[in-house]
């Protein structure tokens, strides 16, 4: 079970921590910081018992992960830290642990917007729309991009609008283009030249043209594309994926199948399985949570889309599998962008 810090002071060489827990039993508290003025060295575990509260307890001395550094670089051993421990309140299993789970999902649902395919005549969709395939967003002298890999063109998987009613929001940008390597089939930003992310700002002013035939000796080498699809919006809510959530809810006991139970307790909130494409909200991981950090300034990253695979639209991502497209929250930089592919 995790706490949070909420605060630090130092006062004659003690630093003491505040922490606000989460609901439920708990059987130790892993000491976490961050910021400029706290940061710890590896987890510091504390054995609780049902009933503790106000009671100031020391980490194991000899603790091999134990150590903290205060903001002048001064290093503070375990046996110096200080935790005042909140109450501690045993909860039973099954039935009992309902409320404190629906309750702790409710807190963390986060809006997304599904996203509904319906294949579409290629020109009847407009390129300053949402759509897979189809005609893409294409300024003028803009040149159709090669993978760095294997030197064939990319196909244009699809764009997203990004200034609509509670789509994700990367900066003033107001469109998103995505091409791939479907022979290559990139996993992660360790192969982003086999796929391209484009991100445009003032769409409606940019001047376009017809997108460029890309230049290839194969006569098939769109055989793998997309349908062209047209795309509609629907609001609704997101929750984390378990393999997130699982770390963060180590006293509530879910019995046998916790994972089915979490499921169950997440779809009666949503009203849908968290399996979808979609823009916004958590990713819904297959192969285990794999958040990716911004490569310019290392903050985590958040989920802008995520593109299943699904009969309407011809696209597989291997055996079934997902793309989660994530951009740097603060924006640090405007092609900030990292895709991660997963698949069973």
């Amino acid at each position: 079970h995790r706490y949070q810090a909420t605060g630090a002071s130092s006062e004659s060489g003690w630093t003491e921590c505040h922490f606000a827990p989460l609901p439920g039993t708990v059987g130790r508290v892993v000491v976490t910081s961050r910021g400029a003025g706290l940061h710890v060295h590896g987890p510091v575990e504390i054995p609780l018992e049902p009933g503790a509260k106000g009671r100031a307890v020391r980490a194991f001395p000899g603790h091999p992960f134990a150590g903290w550094a205060t903001a002048d670089g001064t290093g503070v051993s375990s046996s110096r830290i200080v935790v005042e421990i909140p109450e501690v309140v045993p909860l039973t299993a099954g039935d009992a642990a309902m409320p404190v789970l629906r309750a702790w999902l409710s807190d963390r649902a986060a809006p997304a917007l599904r996203m509904q395919f319906e294949p579409a005549e290629r020109d009847a969709l407009s390129p300053l729309d949402s759509h897979l395939a189809g005609p893409p967003f294409w300024p003028a002298g803009e040149p159709w991009p090669v993978c760095g890999q294997c030197d064939r063109p990319l196909a244009f998987i699809g764009q997203v609008r990004l200034d609509g009613e509670g789509s994700p929001r990367i900066g003033d940008a107001e469109l998103l283009t995505f091409h791939y390597c479907l022979e290559c089939f990139a996993y992660g930003p360790e192969q982003a030249s086999a796929y391209r992310l484009g991100l445009y700002k003032d769409v409606a002013a940019t001047p376009l043209t017809k997108a460029p035939m890309p230049h290839t000796d194969e006569v098939d080498y769109a055989h793998w594309d997309p349908v062209p699809c047209a795309v509609t919006m629907v609001s609704v809510q997101s929750i984390p994926h378990w393999e997130d959530a699982k770390g963060q809810l180590g006293g509530v006991e879910l019995g046998d199948g916790p994972w089915e139970a979490y499921n169950a307790e997440g779809q009666a909130l949503t009203g849908a399985p968290n399996i979808e494409s979609r823009l916004g909200g958590y990713p819904d991981w297959i192969q285990g949570s794999y958040w990716p950090d911004c490569p310019a300034c290392g903050v985590r990253m958040q989920l802008i889309w995520q593109l299943d695979s699904e009969r309407e639209t011809g696209l597989m991502w291997g055996d079934s599998g997902r793309v989660y497209i994530f951009a740097c929250p603060s924006c640090c930089n405007d092609q900030s962008l990292v895709l991660i592919t997963q698949s069973c």
